[in-house]
């Protein structure tokens, strides 16, 4: 529906199961846009189950750079252009305390380690799908504007997650509002840029503790792929 907000829950757990796949979340607004918030170990498969076209998307959405929460991304950035992709795909995340713990960084990386791929697939039609875009902001800007356009803005402030560099969002459409801290810990910042909001998706990780003969094991749980409209 053209005032609708939908988000589909792809991916929900750092520890990929046969039923659950790395944090992804995926935003459709009734504007036409949609935006991937993380894409986790596994998620691919479910927007693949959902039949969401790789070539639709062309803007990611980092809250840290865990490998839950980035390790389909290489993938990503491989296949998309052979799909239809022949726009740049646009990444957008948070710096680091250093160059190396920035998101632009572990893009060029990750462009670096397909080098192989990427001269094998340049025979198919691709356009300019592999001049992948990085917008990285800087992580300590509280209330930062990540992207605006189209009726959309997109803000990020800097949140904890065992050191510096991870981020939150707050999605505004038509008087609709998304706030996504991913898998950091809510903080004073939380609230003050949560005022209003509509929904707010926060993952927290439920900790099932088990002794075996080699000592004590945590196992982490977290929720399965859902959608929802509102």
């Amino acid at each position: 529906q053209p005032d609708e907000v939908r988000v589909t829950f792809m991916g929900s757990t750092y520890y990929p199961s046969q039923s659950q796949s790395g944090m992804s979340i995926f935003v459709e607004l009734g504007n036409g846009d949609n935006f991937v918030f993380d894409l986790g170990i596994g998620s691919l498969r479910n927007y693949n189950t959902f039949s969401i076209p790789f070539s639709t998307i062309d803007r990611v959405f980092l809250t840290h750079l865990h490998m839950d929460h980035v390790s389909d991304l290489p993938y990503f950035m491989m296949f998309r252009p052979i799909q239809g992709g022949y726009t740049p795909l646009h990444i957008h995340g948070p710096s680091g305390a250093e160059k190396q713990d920035g998101t632009a960084y572990m893009v060029e990386k990750m462009m670096a380690m397909t080098a192989w791929h990427q001269d094998r697939f340049h025979g198919w039609p691709s356009g300019a799908g592999y001049d992948t875009q990085v917008l990285e902001f800087d992580f300590m800007d509280e209330g930062g504007v990540a992207y605006e356009n189209n009726g959309v803005k997109i803000i990020h402030w800097p949140t904890s997650h065992l050191k510096d560099g991870a981020s939150s969002y707050r999605l505004d459409w038509n008087g609709r509002s998304i706030l996504i801290t991913g898998d950091n810990r809510p903080n004073s910042l939380t609230i003050k840029y949560g005022k209003g909001v509509v929904m707010l998706i926060s993952f927290y990780v439920s900790i099932r503790i088990f002794r075996s003969p080699f000592g004590m094991m945590l196992r982490a749980v977290k929720s399965n792929q859902q959608r929802m409209n509102y």
